[in-house]
């Protein structure tokens, strides 16, 4: 689609302007990049085909499809939401297994000599989103 440069461009709209060099025209060609807010563990996560997304951890293997219910999906065609984004549907492939940095947990009593070191590595699973594509 091709938009002359006074029209307003809507939210997530992607632009680049690509007339010649003193043409007196300006066009833009718009591209939309079809994302999906999906749910895992309480949490809500935007996602596109592609991105590699860190949930807690989840019982599946290197290299396993996993599924995630999807709540709003936006595309060329608008946003569903609700009823419209249950009939999608998140794939993607578990890309590893692992644990993040260190964080140092120190507890203390102040006057009482009292104190406690402890260090914790939360586990979590890398998920590549290979699709959002219809159920």
């Amino acid at each position: 689609m091709i938009y002359n440069r006074k029209e307003p461009l809507g939210k997530g709209i992607k632009s680049r302007f690509n007339a010649p060099r003193n043409s007196g025209e300006i066009r833009q060609e718009v591209y939309f990049s079809m994302y999906a807010i999906i749910e895992n563990g309480s949490k809500q996560y935007k996602v596109n085909s592609g991105d590699v997304v860190n949930f807690e951890k989840l019982d599946a293997n290197v290299g396993d499809k996993v599924e995630f219910n999807v709540l709003l999906v936006s595309d060329e065609n608008g946003i569903k939401v609700a009823g419209e984004a249950a009939g999608f549907k998140a794939v993607g492939e578990v890309t590893a297994q692992a644990k993040d940095k260190k964080v140092i947990v120190f507890k203390y009593k102040a006057k009482k000599n009292e104190r406690k070191k402890q260090g914790h590595r939360q586990p979590f699973t890398s998920v590549k989103i290979v699709e959002i594509v219809a159920k």
